[in-house]
């Protein structure tokens, strides 16, 4: 019996550990958001609006 709530106990926290890092990386976030003030800047300046 001791021996499945080891299993089980291992099992939960793989899982948890799982879930922690399953998101991408802050600086992947960092990336596009500057790629996509490039984007608009050039879009601003190539069809503007004035």
């Amino acid at each position: 019996m001791l021996k499945w709530e080891w299993i089980v106990e291992g099992m939960l926290r793989h899982m948890y550990d799982e879930s922690e890092n399953s998101g991408p990386s802050q600086g992947a976030y960092y990336f596009v958001f500057a790629l996509s003030m490039i984007f608009l800047a050039v879009s601003m300046f190539q069809y503007p609006l004035w």
